[in-house]
C-alpha cells in the first residue's frame, strides 16, 4: 500500500526540508529573490476583507465565500497532484509563535476533515489538529467540560432574557 504524501502549513519565511514543496494560499508571493519552485493555488486566498474584519468575521466569510464553493477532496487531489509526491506545504506570511491566526489553519481544518488524516503546521506535527498554531483562539476547540458549561450558562441566560413575566410580578 502506497503512503500518500502529507500535506502541511507553514509560512514563506520558514526554511522547508527538499522534499517539501511550497504552495502558496496567500493573497500574493514574497517580494524580492523568488522562491525557486513553489506553486499557487489563488482559489483558497482569502477575499479582500482579509485584513479589515475580525477573526469571526473572518471565518465566516472565509467559509461562506471561499470554501463553501470548492470541493475538499478535489482541493486535496490537486494540492497532492501539485507536490508531484513531496510533502505539499501550505504557505501564507503569518509565522507561528507570534500569537498572529492565519486562514492556512482554517484550510488545514477543512482538509483534515475532509481527508481523515491531520494537516499540521510544519514543526507543529505534535499538536492536535483543533490546536493548530495559528486558529483564532475563539475557533480552537475547548475542553468538553467547558463546552457543555458554556452551552448551559448560554441556554440558562436565554431563558432568563425570553421568560415571560409573570403578572402582578414587579419585573
Amino acid at each position: 500500500m502506497t503512503t500518500l504524501p502529507k500535506i502541511k502549513t507553514s509560512s514563506w519565511s520558514t526554511p522547508l526540508p527538499p522534499d517539501h514543496l511550497r504552495i502558496g494560499i496567500s493573497r500574493s508571493v514574497p517580494r524580492g529573490p523568488r522562491l525557486a519552485g513553489y506553486k499557487v493555488m489563488h482559489e483558497l486566498a482569502p477575499g479582500s476583507w482579509f485584513n479589515s474584519v475580525s477573526a469571526a468575521e473572518y471565518d465566516r466569510r472565509y467559509r461562506e465565500e471561499i470554501l463553501a464553493r470548492l470541493d475538499p477532496l478535489k482541493v486535496a487531489a490537486k494540492i497532492r497532484d501539485l507536490a508531484g509526491g513531496r510533502v505539499a506545504v501550505l504557505l501564507c506570511f503569518e509565522q507561528a509563535g507570534r500569537g498572529e491566526w492565519c486562514h492556512r489553519a482554517m484550510v488545514a481544518t477543512w482538509l483534515s476533515k475532509a481527508i481523515g488524516e491531520p494537516v499540521p503546521e510544519y514543526g507543529f506535527e505534535n499538536l492536535p489538529q483543533d490546536r493548530h498554531p495559528l486558529l483564532p483562539r475563539e475557533l480552537r476547540a475547548v475542553p468538553l467540560a467547558m463546552a457543555v458549561n458554556r452551552r448551559y450558562l448560554r441556554d440558562f441566560v436565554a431563558e432568563l432574557i425570553q421568560a415571560p413575566k409573570k403578572p402582578g410580578k414587579p419585573a
